[in-house]
């Protein structure tokens, strides 16, 4: 199935759920005024849709896997893992792969049966609906492009 939502409030809620999240314009933003180079932000993340996200997150992390899966490039992870750790941002794995749905395949365990994935391109929703629901049919996928309204 996949959903376009507004809010984190709107995703499923499934103990022993594996939930993957993007990370750019889905868990927070950083207007590009604000990159000077690669490896140079000077600007914390704003936290997008935060109280909603905060409360999936308290719901969800002890029964479930969170794992982040990011087009940005491996170079990246030393400011990435640092931004997160800016926004609190609690999770299991981080995967940089701009091929969401093939880098999902890989790294899907079997006793992962219900998939919950969240981004802010439709693309990328589509192609993770695509390659699981070509995987197997006994994976049940909830596929949400999330479309926020933040006005900064």
């Amino acid at each position: 199935m996949i959903q376009t939502i507004q809010s984190f409030s709107e995703v499923v809620r499934e103990p022993n759920a594996l939930y993957v999240f993007d990370i750019d314009e889905t868990l927070f933003t950083i207007p590009w005024e604000y990159w000077h180079s690669v490896n140079d932000c000077r600007c914390d993340p704003i936290t997008l849709d935060s109280e909603n996200l905060q409360m999936l997150i308290r719901e969800i992390k002890e029964t479930s896997r969170i794992i982040l899966l990011t087009s940005r490039h491996e170079s990246l992870r030393p400011i990435t893992e640092s931004q997160l750790q800016k926004i609190g941002f609690t999770y299991n794995e981080i995967y940089f792969d701009p091929c969401k749905g093939r880098k999902l395949m890989e790294i899907l365990s079997t006793d992962d049966t219900f998939v919950i994935f969240v981004d802010d391109l439709l693309s990328n929703v589509t192609d993770v609906h695509q390659s699981l629901s070509a995987l197997s049919s006994s994976i049940q996928i909830f596929a949400y492009q999330i479309v926020h309204s933040l006005v900064l």
